[in-house]
């Protein structure tokens, strides 16, 4: 009996551990100086990091590439890498549709 107990402890501090650095991680994208943001299969932007309001005038002025490559990967289902112009910079995006295909996570390196 206290041999079990012992296990449930360890289970239950090893959770607490992984969820504490899990929740420190949720963090990180706020911090990155490359654009991180999250779009909804509906076209809404449900997350971006600081660092994509400098992409958002120039994205309104050329949004339907982007939409566009955006519903191609809600439909294909599948990683796409592509390069795009912004403030004079060439941007590498990675767009990462999630499983249930109700968004993609998008990820920029300048």
């Amino acid at each position: 009996m206290i041999r079990q107990l012992q296990q449930i402890i360890r289970k239950v501090v090893t959770r607490s551990k992984t969820d504490q650095k899990m929740l420190k991680s949720y963090k990180i994208p706020d911090q990155d100086p490359d654009p991180v943001m999250r779009v909804s299969n509906g076209g809404f932007l449900t997350y971006a990091n600081p660092a994509v309001y400098l992409l958002l005038e120039h994205w309104c002025s050329t949004g339907s590439m982007v939409w566009r490559t955006i519903k191609k990967v809600l439909s294909n289902g599948v990683l796409l890498r592509t390069e795009m112009e912004a403030e004079g910079s060439v941007f590498q995006f990675t767009f990462e549709p999630e499983e249930n295909k109700e968004y993609v996570t998008i990820y920029g390196n300048d």
